[in-house]
């Protein structure tokens, strides 16, 4: 049986930190206490290692790095080695498989809305590095979707290694948080 990289918020908490992420284990966490979480579902980095293997863009990665080890580092040679691997990532389309499970958790999100849903599409680490990687939000449609999850990929291009993806309904953050700040004052 193969191993599963993809979850509902719902199904993951704090134990799964090394999995999905801190981001993502802590809206998981948040769920199970009932606090007013969007509908979502996260990647965990397992996805962003078979979408690296199964496109091959992990052999063309390490044929770069490889390269990149002869050359004098500079400032300029990093930016430059980060742009490749940047490129490599982003020219691979999402393989089937992936796409069919994704695009099946899309759905279902949207069937439970009633809607077309736009999402945000966010890495998220087992080490936060607050406003350093991409957010894509008001995200809408299958394809670009798809599209979106693959430059979240390509954020450990950046430096970050250990990654996950969170997808989640896009909400108003104004409306959000104080739905979120009027239920913990009820709480108090």
């Amino acid at each position: 049986m193969k191993e599963k990289w993809i979850y509902w918020l719902g199904e993951i908490g704090k134990e799964h930190n090394d999995l999905v992420g801190k981001k993502c284990a802590n809206l998981g966490e948040m769920t199970k206490m009932g606090l007013p979480v969007p509908l979502g579902f996260c990647l965990s980095v397992k996805a962003q290692e078979m979408f690296l293997k199964e496109t091959h863009a992990d052999k063309e990665i390490k044929e770069s790095l490889i390269k990149f080890a002869d050359l004098p580092k500079g400032l300029k040679q990093f930016e430059e080695l980060s742009q490749k691997l940047r490129q490599i990532v982003e020219s691979r389309e999402m393989p089937i498989g992936m796409q069919e499970i994704i695009t099946s958790y899309y759905d279902q999100l949207c069937q439970r809305r009633g809607t077309l849903v736009a999402v945000s599409v966010r890495s998220a680490g087992t080490v936060s590095h607050p406003g350093q990687y991409e957010t894509y939000l008001n995200v809408k449609g299958k394809e670009e979707l798809l599209d979106k999850v693959i430059r979240v990929f390509d954020d450990y291009c950046k430096g970050k290694i250990n990654w996950s993806s969170t997808i989640w309904r896009w909400v108003n953050l104004e409306l959000w948080f104080r739905v979120f700040i009027d239920k913990k004052q009820c709480w108090e």
